[in-house]
Order: C-alpha cells, then structure tokens, then sequence
C-alpha cells in the first residue's frame, strides 16, 4: 500500500512538472532595513551630522548610526559618505532593480510645510512586497535625487545636519503606517504598485482628506516585535508633540532642537531643552553643535530615566522621539514624531546630549 502511493506522488509530481512547467512563485528579495554590510536589521538610525563636524572631511557627507544588530547601540562612526555603500544605500537598493517592478511596491512621499517655517518639511518612503518591507522617515527635502537608479544627495542639504530612521515592518503594520500617514494628504512623488499588491496596499493611495487642528497616532510593531507609536499632526494644529507624548505618558523629556522656549516643568511631566550636543567619535576631538536650524534640521526627545519617574511607574522607561517639529513649535505646520521605549536607543540618543537640562 505504501509502495503504491510513493508510485502516484512521484507520478503525480513528475506530471505536474512536465506539463506545467516548474513553478514560478515569488520568493521575496526580503525587503528590510539594511545595514552597512547589507545584513538585515529590524531598525536603524542615521544622523548626517552639518558640515565640518566630523574631521575626516569638510563636505557633508559623513554619518554615524545605530542599528538593532549591533551589541553596543552606541552611534558607529563608519568613515562612510551618506550615499556611499552604506545603511542607506542598501535599504533603498531594492528599487533600482528592475527585475523587481513587477512584485516590489514603492511609494516616496513628502508633506510640505505650511506654517511659519518652510523647512520643516515631513519626508519619507515605503517599499513592501508580499512578506513586508520598510517605512523610512526622515527630513531630507529633495531626497532621493532618483527613484529608479542610484540617486545622490542633494547638494544644496550636504551643509545640512538631517535625521533619518527605517523600521522593518510586516505587511499589516505597512497598511497601519500608509493609513496614517494618508490623514496628512502627503505629495506622492513617485508611486510603483504592481497589480497583485493593490488590493493589500489600498492605503498607499494617499487621497484621504486633510482634517486640519488634528493629532493622529499609530503603534506599529517590527517584525522584531519592537514596539514604536508613530504621531502626525495635521495642519494648523498648535499643539506641540513632545508635550503631547510626555503628558500622556507622564515623562520629563529633554529635547534637542530649534528655538528657544521656555521648559516646562509640571509635577507629573514637563519638557526641558537641550541646547547642545556634541559627537564623540573615537581617539578624535569631540565636536559641538548647538541648536540651529538653519544648521542642523533634526529634532529627537529622550526621557529622563531618572528616580524622578520612578514615582509615577512600576520600572524607568527609557523613551527616545524623534521628529521634523522644534519642541513647543507653534507654527501650525504639519508633521510626525516616531517614539519607541528602548534602552539602547535611548542610551545613543541620551549620549549626545552635552549636559543634563534643568527646570
């Protein structure tokens, strides 16, 4: 009996294979952030920190960061230039590959500014197959140069210090994301969606209608299963994002920006100001920036970690957000801020900071 079934599955497969012809799936390009060595990472950082920072050139070009693979999450000072074969490079390889077009979605989007100041522009992209992909956000006008071949930097940001972060998400939580980010009716500057991939990715299309005084949320999960809450805020809405987290989350944050306001300092949250940072690369002087926006365009919180929040939670909570809004920012202009409670994030965020802020 045994016998006569091997028999029919062999003849069985051997038909198949004769008058179907070999299978012809998609097996994915695992589609996810990259690292320096092209290794996938569940996340990362990158900071392009403004010209004449780091002293093995003057031009703008290099960069440190932080990725989940690494065993210290200090920031890494590879001697890399942003759009050399570097984490960058590498995430965004995937869409200049041809072959890929019919199976890899892609989307490339930006919200402009619409308040006081004009540079506080809310870039990003995705890319996704049927197994997942990226979501990328960052501040970077004009970035990419390309989006079906290698692309540069643009030459007019090189002075400029920018942020970004990629997070390696599973298709459902790449829905959550486009969803959310449709509420700002973003500019769709380059849009690729094969065929098959509509009907998941329906959110890409991004033609949802702006609700303006609004503050949005989403929590996505890697696929590491870190948890993040992406915020938007949409036009004209005055209140500030920092301020909003900490309170909902009862949080002393120190924040890194532009601008000048006052801390705020209230029993069971506030918002002090960080007015320096400083990179400390290895055996090298370390190197100062102080808040500037027309210098460096980056803008992140950490919370304190302190015994001053051990009072209002079981265990210290070491939360780190970035965004493209100053802290208090009152301009009206539209906007996100990506928060995740990580201690090594934290902690290579917390380190740049040149001293401990006070009420």
């Amino acid at each position: 009996m045994l016998l006569a079934f091997l028999y029919y599955f062999v003849f069985a497969y051997l038909y198949k294979l004769v008058v179907s012809g070999p299978a012809q799936t998609w097996e994915g390009i695992s589609i996810s952030c990259r690292d320096n060595d092209d290794s996938p990472v569940d996340w990362w950082y990158i900071y392009k920190p403004p010209a004449d920072k780091l002293d093995y050139t003057d031009d703008g070009s290099p960069f440190i960061y932080v990725t989940s693979r690494q065993s210290d999450k200090r920031w890494n000072y590879p001697r890399k230039t942003i759009m050399g074969n570097s984490l960058l490079y590498n995430t965004l390889a995937p869409s200049y590959r041809p072959t890929y077009s019919a199976h890899m979605a892609s989307i490339f989007f930006e919200v402009p500014s619409t308040g006081r100041r004009t540079n506080q522009s809310m870039q990003g992209f995705m890319l996704a197959d049927e197994l997942g992909g990226v979501l990328v956000l960052h501040t970077v006008p004009g970035f990419p140069t390309s989006y079906t071949k290698r692309t540069h930097w643009p030459s007019n940001e090189l002075k400029h210090g920018h942020l970004f972060t990629c997070l390696s998400l599973s298709l459902e939580d790449l829905v959550y994301a486009g969803a959310t980010i449709a509420r700002l009716s973003p500019t769709v500057k380059y849009r690729q969606m094969p065929g098959k991939l509509e009907p998941a990715l329906h959110s890409w299309d991004f033609r949802s209608k702006v609700e303006p005084h609004k503050i949005f949320f989403s929590p996505l999960s890697t696929k590491g299963g870190q948890q993040f809450i992406l915020y938007l805020r949409t036009p004209r809405t005055i209140g500030c994002l920092y301020r909003t987290f900490a309170k909902e989350h009862e949080q002393m944050m120190n924040v890194y920006g532009p601008g000048k306001p006052a801390n705020v300092c209230r029993p069971r949250f506030g918002i002090r100001r960080i007015d320096m940072i400083c990179l400390k690369e290895p055996d090298s002087s370390p190197f100062y920036i102080n808040q500037d926006f027309n210098e460096d365009k980056i803008s992140f919180g950490v919370s304190t970690a302190a015994s001053w929040q051990d009072t209002l939670t079981s265990k210290p909570e070491y939360w780190t957000c970035i965004s493209n809004l100053a802290m208090s920012d009152s301009s009206g202009a539209p906007g996100f801020m990506l928060c995740t409670n990580h201690y090594e994030i934290w902690q290579a965020f917390d380190n740049l900071k040149v001293a401990e802020p006070k009420c």
